[in-house]
């Protein structure tokens, strides 16, 4: 078995500032646009009268879904403590780097921190919806 996709909701005001920080920071590439409503997603979803834009968008062999819903209510706050999925990880480079670049222009928790075992720097920030994605640089194998 294979993940096929990461889903990830953005609010309809920040979606264009989202799609901007997997482009521009995490080199994701736009592949499709696709609007869905009616019977099909109403029921996949277990609600009605849904209407989502999905931006499939890939890096390499991955690929996130940044989905838009019409309906902005259902958008609840998300933190690192509840149960289900909270965030995804990604490697980099070099996570100091990167982070100086994302900390001015999005919410990053703390600098990057080297791991009890030296092998890893790691850092979370969230993108303008509010989703959190951790930095995970390996420093040594």
């Amino acid at each position: 078995m294979n993940v096929r996709h990461i889903g990830i909701v953005a609010r309809s005001e920040d979606f264009e500032a989202t799609r901007r920080f997997y482009r521009d920071f995490l080199g994701f590439q736009d592949t499709l646009v696709v609007n869905e409503s009616g019977n099909f997603i109403d029921r996949v979803l277990g609600a009605s009268q849904v209407n989502v834009k999905t931006l499939k968008m890939k890096n390499g062999s991955t690929t996130i879904e940044l989905l838009e819903f019409s309906v902005p209510d259902t958008i609840q706050k998300r933190t690192l403590f509840v149960p289900g999925p909270t965030h995804f990880a990604v490697d980099v480079e070099n996570s100091d780097e990167l982070w100086q670049k994302l900390n001015g222009e999005f919410r990053c928790i703390s600098p990057p921190s080297i791991s009890d075992c030296g092998r890893f720097g790691v850092f979370f920030c969230q993108d303008p919806s509010g989703n959190f994605v951790e930095f995970v640089e390996t420093l040594c194998d």
